[in-house]
């Protein structure tokens, strides 16, 4: 299974942004709101692409930092996944069709061969689905906590909505995730709650003039502080 256990010692501070969803020039200012550095570690909880306009643009814009010495790990969201999955049936017209329905022909050398560019394979083959650090688990769409073994159960790190068996969690454990979007005031509750489980999708796709919908979120997983970027697409 594609996963990481990313131990390692940081100097910076540690991000999570999940569900850009295409928004990339939110993301983009998001990024200058949290004044990332080459220090700090940003990881992205899935949900790069689709339903928004700019999806070539948010991955090209995580492979140019990628390029540039930043410290971005991305992982696998539902949506990632769909591409993933249909490329696997090896089905020719299913795949372009699917493609051509989320806006993605731009993965593709030509539309002759249908051959994805080896910089966008590579990249989306590779997500892993979850990440492992010391004290803190992060997913598209959180875990399993009914099973002994949480980390074989792929479908509901992509695609559950709702995390139970929250009593399951290590007292020393946080998990952070995104996938189904709540109201900011829900995320703020969560963290100052205590909860082991803290959802961080907001919805930043679904443009709203409510100050409680409609932005991208971003969490310090050291200390669980809030950076909120409206949807400015």
């Amino acid at each position: 299974m594609n996963s990481i256990n990313h131990i390692l010692h940081h100097t910076g501070k540690r991000f999570a942004i999940s569900d850009i969803h295409g928004c990339a020039h939110t993301f983009i200012a998001l990024l200058e709101k949290i004044a990332f550095t080459h220090n700090d570690t940003l990881y992205i909880l899935g949900d790069m692409i689709s339903r928004g306009k700019r999806s070539k643009k948010t991955i090209k814009t995580i492979l140019s930092l990628q390029n540039d010495g930043y410290s971005v790990i991305p992982i696998r969201g539902n949506h990632e996944q769909f591409i993933i999955s249909e490329f696997e049936k090896n089905d020719i017209n299913s795949f372009y069709t699917l493609c051509k329905k989320m806006k993605m022909l731009w993965l593709f050398e030509d539309k002759n061969t249908i051959h994805i560019k080896h910089i966008y394979k590579q990249f989306f083959f590779n997500l892993p689905y979850y990440i492992s650090l010391e004290n803190i688990l992060l997913s598209h769409a959180g875990f399993d906590f009914s099973s002994t073994h949480i980390f074989e159960n792929t479908y509901a790190m992509l695609n559950q909505r709702s995390c139970i068996y929250t009593e399951l969690v290590p007292d020393s454990i946080k998990v952070i995730h995104g996938h189904t979007p709540i109201s900011i005031e829900k995320i703020k509750r969560s963290i100052l709650s205590g909860s082991p489980i803290i959802n961080i999708d907001n919805g930043c796709v679904y443009k709203s003039n409510s100050k409680q919908r409609g932005n991208l979120v971003c969490i310090d997983i050291d200390n669980f502080d809030l950076y909120i970027q409206k949807n400015i697409e």
